[in-house]
């Protein structure tokens, strides 16, 4: 059997044509997830001034694909407050089963205790059976808890700040009251008085010369 050479190489040259077509489209196929809802709900007693919560979307290898902004495996977002938000989506350009960790770093409040809870983000990644491409499948729940969540959601809870008042300083020693003493009288009853003294005491003289006079009279007798 005779070969036309000259009709094979047009072949091949247009095969060569359309694989160089066709080839950059298989090796761009790429597919974007869905971003992730998070959500902060606080109870007790809440500080007046906004806290800010860091949220922490971590591979468990440090090759998986991550969203932009991304260092070493590591996509951080903050948010301020009761809130609600979203982990952006992540690219991927190959099939395969992709791990993660979602949680939430604890703050610094002493009165507050900070939900720990720890999620668990496995994303497959398969080709799509209803036309070219890829296609992912999202499965998010607890670690140790098998129930499928659709948001991440963590509960900080505050205790109350309790205000204790400065009493009043306890006044100093009071001086001591000086009680002045009052004369207190040398016997029972008053003192005479010098005009009473004077008088009794002639009258007892006159009393002794009086009877020495009788005792004398009766001697004489």
């Amino acid at each position: 059997m005779k070969i036309d050479i000259g009709k094979l190489m047009k072949v091949l040259l247009i095969l060569t044509i359309l694989l160089g077509l066709f080839a950059p489209i298989a090796f761009a196929a790429e597919v974007q997830t869905s971003g992730i809802p998070v959500e902060i709900s606080l109870g007790g007693s809440p500080p007046e001034e906004e806290e800010d919560y860091e949220i922490v979307l971590k591979a468990d290898n440090s090759d998986y694909p991550m969203p932009e902004g991304s260092v070493d495996g590591v996509f951080t977002m903050n948010m301020s407050g009761e809130n609600s938000g979203e982990l952006p989506g992540i690219k991927f350009f190959s099939i395969g089963i992709y791990t993660y960790t979602i949680y939430q770093k604890a703050g610094t409040n002493e009165l507050a205790t900070y939900d720990n809870t720890v999620y668990n983000l496995v994303i497959y990644v398969t080709n799509s059976e209803a036309e070219e491409g890829l296609e992912t499948t999202i499965l998010l729940y607890k670690t140790g808890d098998n129930d499928k969540f659709d948001e991440v959601a963590f509960y900080n809870e505050y205790e109350e700040t309790v205000i204790i008042e400065d009493e009043d300083p306890p006044l100093g020693p009071k001086d001591p009251e000086i009680i002045e003493d009052e004369e207190v009288p040398l016997g029972p009853g008053k003192l005479p008085k010098t005009g009473e003294i004077s008088s009794g005491v002639f009258l007892l003289i006159g009393a002794i010369v009086t009877g020495t006079g009788l005792l004398l009279k009766k001697k004489k007798d």
